[in-house]
């Protein structure tokens, strides 16, 4: 506990209600900037938009699987929260927000520090030790690295939860761990990035490896039965869950330009040897890409500097076979984050399954942080449930650390010649940033070695200590945050500007971001502003490229030129011919040969209807034509013709959609349904309330454990 306290503290102290809060004061404290700041880099320009038109839909009553203001409309990218249930809670409060996504933010680190806390408590039985490691991971270099990715920040939230049900699971199969592993695997899933799932997978073979060699040296047969039947059942209702994101992943596989295996020289950022300098300093890791040779965002794998010898203290004093096959697949991840600089990666890209789609190997970074911290979670419960007898250890090596941090600052003072002290150090040199971030050490180490020495009382000594130690965390992060969490140049009122567009005006011509944003005086995008200003871009920064597209503006991509059409048209001629060309409003290109003609009569065109999936296009013509609309050909898209007549849809200039209507004055309504993959989506939100609430009732029996 944290204090000597009365009855009343003593009771919350030995509950886990005053961690709780604690945890959220802490992330609170770590990322309560973010409320006031504009967000950063991908998180301004993908994340922010996707979950804006998302939102949207749903409080507009419009199913949200096809936008159509992104890269001449395509289906949605499942990153973007629509199969995510959480997301569907943001919509009922309210619009995604310049407010919202700090929020957003803000709930996934508090869920990734309650989920870690568990998670340690499963192994440590110890509430402050697994308070102090929670608190690191949730504050750790992977949230403040990549808070712009938000779907590997879900990943993160979710990751421990997951570890921590599946070993329960194991521990005591039944219905509501049975239950509980779907709930939360289907959350990491639907709302994170497939590539930390991929891996996630092979981490919990680890575990299940060294359960069933348990089960086999226990000859525990009816423990076994248990298992299987359990385990077979909460497999289904995975399956079950998850079925409307896989199903949705598996289809835009084939479809677009990320769906492609990649070879090992194909991957992207990786972490860096010299990001271990993050451990220490993680500014310097999150402010000079110049020597950590990578990008900012992925060379921090900073936990707290004062956990690093409880970690070591911990792996040495473990005595859990699952936590070392955890640990062991921790260094595994960490020599995998390396990239290509390390040959372990390629041999496992190459000849392991879905591993070859985990585009950026920075990201395995993550299951180190977290297999670390649950070593350190096990060596700071051993100090502290005998402090006294530590106590001696904890001040020789708070010693040696603290006289290295005040050798290293006088001697680079010296060498400095007193440069070291320039006002703006932030954007200063690599040795002045090692500097003043060892000054911070050494202080927060002289306050503990100080109150080590003079507090007399435990529990006050501990709570110091404790103190220190989580302030560090608190501290390091909002040093780290301008540069990689959000933007303190940017206030909020361009994100509010990009939300007044109300409804769904009907847009004219296809548009690029920076016309967009000098139409509506939006700077502070890079891409992505379509869904904002109700404006059809054809070109935009979203994963979700389609082959067919990609091909249509081939010439495009290649000559770095914009492209300007009208929303809907009808060209006068439609030829045939499989190249690419240069597109305008009076010629159409098809590779189908009865499509093509010459078309002289005058027509007129016009749209009434352009929302999410809904288009109404009327058309007045003295002969039948080919009318096209500037939206991706793909399946799910019917029409019908004057409200009762199905037409035909064709791809036409490889990606845009056409239909023929007879001579006179029509009108065609487009809609974009896929029910099937709606209903699955159903399911999976009943399932989910389902097996929440089974897990909210109260136990009736005595639980049943598995006993190595």
């Amino acid at each position: 506990m944290l204090l000597q306290p009365n009855n009343i503290w003593n009771r919350l102290c030995q509950s886990h209600v005053l961690y709780l809060i604690m945890m959220l004061v802490v992330c609170m404290a770590g990322y309560g900037a973010f409320l006031k700041y504009a967000p950063i880099y991908d998180f301004m320009n993908q994340f922010y938009p996707s979950r804006y038109f998302t939102t949207n839909c749903i409080r507009n009553g419009i199913c949200p699987l096809w936008n159509p203001y992104q890269s001449m409309g395509t289906p949605v990218d499942p990153q973007s929260g629509v199969f995510y249930l959480p997301m569907w809670v943001f919509a009922v409060f309210g619009e995604y927000s310049r407010v919202t996504c700090g929020l957003d933010f803000i709930f996934h680190a508090f869920m990734g520090v309650c989920g870690f806390y568990l998670l340690a408590y499963r192994f440590t039985d110890n509430r402050l030790a697994s308070f102090v490691t929670a608190c690191a991971y949730a504050l750790s270099g992977f949230y403040i690295g990549n808070a712009q990715h938000l779907a590997w920040i879900v990943s993160a939230a979710w990751l421990p939860w997951v570890t921590n049900s599946f070993i329960g699971l194991f521990e005591n199969p039944n219905w509501k761990s049975a239950l509980l592993f779907p709930l939360l695997l289907s959350l990491m899933i639907s709302g994170g990035y497939p590539g930390a799932s991929f891996i996630l997978v092979y981490l919990l073979l680890v575990v299940a490896v060294f359960y069933l060699v348990r089960l086999l040296h226990s000859r525990d047969w009816n423990y076994g039965r248990r298992l299987l039947r359990f385990g077979a059942f909460s497999f289904f209702i995975a399956l079950l869950l998850c079925a409307p994101t896989l199903m949705s992943f598996w289809e835009l596989k084939s479809q677009i330009t990320r769906g492609a295996e990649l070879t090992c020289d194909q991957t992207g950022v990786p972490f860096t040897v010299q990001g271990v300098i993050s451990l220490v300093f993680p500014y310097v890791s999150v402010s000079t890409p110049e020597f950590i040779q990578t990008d900012i965002s992925m060379a921090n794998i900073y936990f707290g500097f004062w956990l690093v010898p409880f970690a070591i203290y911990g792996l040495f004093k473990n005595r859990d076979k699952v936590v070392w096959g955890v640990f062991a697949f921790g260094l595994f991840s960490f020599l995998m984050s390396l990239g290509t600089k390390f040959p372990l990666f390629c041999f496992f890209f190459q000849h392991f399954p879905l591993i070859n789609f985990v585009r950026i190997p920075a990201l395995f970074r993550v299951f180190f942080i977290l297999t670390v911290l649950l070593l350190a979670a096990i060596g700071l419960k051993m100090v502290l449930e005998d402090f006294l007898n530590h106590k001696r250890q904890l001040l020789i090596g708070l010693s040696v650390v603290l006289f290295s941090f005040i050798l290293f600052i006088v001697v680079t003072a010296i060498l400095s010649n007193g440069s070291l002290l320039w006002q703006n150090w932030r954007e200063g040199t690599l040795l002045q940033k090692c500097f003043v971030e060892s000054a911070i050490l050494a202080i927060e180490g002289l306050m503990c070695l100080v109150f080590l020495l003079l507090i007399k009382n435990k529990n006050w000594m501990i709570s110091c200590a404790i103190l220190i130690l989580v302030a560090d965390l608190i501290c390091q992060t909002n040093l780290c945050g301008p540069k990689t969490i959000y933007d303190t140049t940017k206030d909020k009122t361009e994100m509010a500007k990009a939300q007044s567009v109300k409804g769904y005006p009907i847009p004219t011509k296809t548009m690029n971001c920076s016309e967009i944003a000098q139409k509506h005086e939006a700077w502070a995008f890079w891409q992505n502003l379509g869904p904002f200003f109700k404006e059809v871009e054809w070109y935009s920064l979203n994963p979700v490229k389609l082959y067919a597209n990609n091909k249509m503006l081939k010439l495009y991509h290649d000559h770095v030129q914009t492209l300007s059409i009208p929303v809907l048209f009808c060209p006068s001629a439609v030829i045939y011919d499989t190249n690419s060309h240069w597109l305008n409003k009076d010629t159409a290109y098809t590779t189908n040969k009865q499509m093509s003609g010459l078309y002289r009569q005058p027509v007129d065109c016009s749209l009434s209807c352009f929302e999410p999936g809904h288009i109404i296009a009327s058309v007045k013509s003295n002969a039948p034509r080919r009318v096209v609309l500037a939206q991706n050909y793909y399946k799910g898209w019917s029409a019908k013709l004057d409200g009762n007549t199905d037409i035909s849809l064709t791809p036409i200039n490889f990606s845009m959609i056409s239909f023929a209507v007879p001579a006179g004055e029509h009108q065609v309504e487009l809609r974009y349904r896929r029910p099937f993959l709606m209903a699955l989506f159903v399911l999976q939100a009943i399932g989910s309330i389902a097996c929440l609430v089974i897990n909210c009732l109260p136990n009736k029996k005595k639980r049943l454990s598995f006993v190595d």
